[in-house]
């Protein structure tokens, strides 16, 4: 999807409004109950709702990333208590730092580098990467792919306990940090 789509798909069609759907309330709710942490990021924020209804259902210091500055503007006039960042590529968020726990939710299927964007988050996540994609085609713009459980499996190589279910309309996916150096001790 191009910027200019993403602009047209999210502002002027308002697509925000979709997440007062009770399915979308409840992927934002698990997303947030899944957080660890004090310090937590959504990539792939657009506008900044889903981030500012994540931080309502779980408190802390929340930040908000994106690809589209237009977007990440809208959203820092909207939220002005979150932090958004611009990005063009995931690599850039390590300038931010690490942070407990990052979302990633209702992206990868837009990512033609899917794999190099789950690496990438990986990279900026201290104790929990949490990601959600759908579990069937979606009639919305920019979806390049749909997951079954073996594709989606693929792209978690890292060394982490991972869970992943299908429940509803969407893959529920958690990637948690071992931290076999707290039993050293």
């Amino acid at each position: 999807m191009t910027a200019a789509e993403y602009r047209e798909h999210w502002m002027k069609r308002k697509v925000w409004n979709r997440l007062q759907k009770p399915q979308h309330q409840r992927r934002l709710q698990w997303c947030a109950d899944q957080c660890v942490g004090e310090r937590f990021i959504d990539v792939g924020c657009a506008c900044g709702h889903s981030t500012s209804m994540m931080s309502v259902f779980h408190p802390g210091q929340w930040h908000g990333a994106d690809f589209d500055e237009m977007i990440v503007g809208a959203a820092r006039q909207c939220f002005p208590g979150i932090k958004f960042f611009a990005f063009s590529s995931v690599s850039y968020l390590y300038t931010a730092g690490i942070f407990d726990s990052v979302v990633c939710s209702e992206v990868i299927e837009h990512v033609p580098d899917d794999y190099g964007l789950v690496e990438q988050l990986w990279a900026i996540t201290g104790r929990k990467l949490i990601l959600t994609t759908p579990n069937r085609v979606v009639d919305d713009p920019g979806h390049i792919r749909v997951y079954g459980e073996k594709k989606l499996r693929k792209l978690f190589t890292m060394d982490a306990e991972i869970k992943m279910v299908s429940a509803g309309r969407f893959w529920w996916v958690t990637a948690e940090r071992r931290q076999s150096w707290l039993l050293d001790g």
